[in-house]
């Protein structure tokens, strides 16, 4: 299943429908309050903490061999910018999401394996960036009330709507400065335990000019729903309204990884190895936002991204222009944390 083509599609008819809805005279009847659209604009931090990992085998000279890669405190404070369109009638919404953050003070844990014995294990720094953007057509039903105490009191009430999007994830990130916690000898298969200052010129073992990539790329469709439970304050002053939401959306997803490995002189550059693979994922968030105006929001809340993929192909390249193939065995990214969001509606 091609999940890219799709991916094109969703985007296609979501611009589409609501340049249809936008433009139709017949659809574009006001609502209640005389408006025909709103439009609300979004700004915010999401201080996430995140691990991603892969690990791949394949057969070697004296068995089967494999190595897995492993990135933790990937944290990033993904600064973002949101828009909202709704358009009254029929409800129809559009959601367009970007976001981006440096990542500076990973690590990666290399771990390789021969027959089921670790053969060589590193460590060293991480840095790079994260980018996240989302495009979500939204449809909301009508709100539900729920209670409502009189003219100017309290009312309670709440609404639901279906998503559909895309959503593309990619982490870039760079590995220098690594030292070796395993010193293997090729000749006896032995290895020797506790940092190593000096070393071999080889992979997993010299590090002094390590300047590695590796970049983790995922293109999804969301399909999910948000619920929004409203609370109106009536004649409260500074507290125009609370609003408690919760949104859940399952991932179909394309992975490909993309790695330059500087210290194999035996490898191309660009790439070094390219990972490739079919998966799943589940984006969450649940959020409370106090307006003190009708038009102006605040907004404390969680969100939570996880994507994986458990099997896909490994091609690695080389100088000679020679092709490798092995098994991609597991891929996987989990980003979570607080959010803090403040809108404008016009």
């Amino acid at each position: 299943m091609n999940v890219l083509p799709k991916l094109r599609g969703v985007l296609i008819l979501l611009v589409a429908v609501w340049i249809l809805t936008w433009c139709s005279p017949g659809l574009g009847q006001s609502s209640p309050q005389g408006r025909k659209n709103d439009v609300r604009l979004w700004t915010g931090c999401w201080q996430t903490k995140a691990d991603a990992s892969w690990k791949t085998s394949f057969a070697c000279g004296s068995g089967d061999c494999a190595s897995k890669l492993e990135y933790n405190n990937i944290d990033a404070p993904l600064l973002s910018l949101e828009i909202d369109v709704l358009h009254h009638s029929p409800l129809l919404g559009l959601n367009f999401f970007f976001g981006v953050a440096p990542i500076t003070k990973g690590h990666s844990h290399d771990t390789d394996y021969k027959n089921n014995r670790k053969y060589s294990e590193t460590r060293n720094p991480v840095d790079g960036r994260v980018d996240l953007w989302s495009l979500e057509g939204q449809m909301p039903q009508r709100p539900l009330t729920l209670f409502k105490r009189q003219s100017n009191g309290p009312v309670l009430s709440w609404q639901w709507q279906w998503i559909l999007g895309a959503q593309h994830y990619q982490d870039s990130l760079r590995m220098y400065d690594g030292k070796p916690l395993i010193k293997s000898d090729t000749s006896t298969g032995t290895c020797t335990e506790g940092p190593q200052e000096s070393a071999a010129p080889s992979h997993g073992q010299y590090f002094a000019w390590l300047d590695s990539h590796y970049n983790f790329t995922w293109d999804a469709i969301k399909i999910g729903f948000k619920s929004t439970l409203n609370l109106n304050k009536g004649s409260i002053p500074l507290c125009h309204s609370l609003e408690i939401g919760g949104k859940v959306t399952p991932l179909l997803a394309h992975y490909l990884g993309e790695g330059i490995w500087n210290l194999e002189d035996d490898l191309a550059q660009n790439p070094s190895f390219r990972h490739k693979a079919y998966g799943y994922g589940l984006g969450a968030e649940i959020s409370i936002t106090y307006h003190p105006w009708q038009l102006i929001g605040f907004e404390l809340g969680w969100q939570y991204l996880l994507l994986t993929a458990n099997s896909g192909t490994d091609t690695t390249y080389y100088y000679s222009g020679k092709k490798g193939t092995a098994h991609l065995d597991e891929v996987k990214l989990l980003r979570n944390g607080w959010l803090i969001r403040s809108s404008i509606s016009f």
